[in-house]
């Protein structure tokens, strides 16, 4: 069976373009925890595909990850350098619950 050139370079167009999408997704949303974000996001979705947003599309992930692996290194000094800020917290108080003395 011959894969026409045609398809086969439109098929590696659209795998190079999500290359590293878990680090760019983690970087423009505000859930950037950590440093490798991207690599950790997709080992995690690997071990669990349950918690994905679209289990049958894991193999993804296999493929993203070196991209990712890559791009997070590449911002690796960015993201030691301005981590995180500590999630926020309601001043509030809680009462303690009665009976707990």
């Amino acid at each position: 069976m011959k894969i026409s050139i045609t398809f086969a370079g439109a098929a590696a167009a659209v795998l190079f373009s999500c290359a590293g999408c878990s680090s760019i997704y983690d970087r423009e949303s505000n859930i950037r925890q950590r440093p490798y974000a991207g690599v950790r996001d997709d080992a995690h979705f690997l071990v669990h595909p349950g918690e994905s947003d679209i289990p049958p599309m894991q193999w993804a992930n296999v493929f993203d990850m070196p991209f990712s692996a890559l791009l997070d290194t590449a911002f690796l000094p960015y993201d030691l350098m301005y981590p995180p800020a500590p999630p926020q917290t309601n001043n509030a108080m809680v009462p303690k619950p009665a009976g707990n003395e």
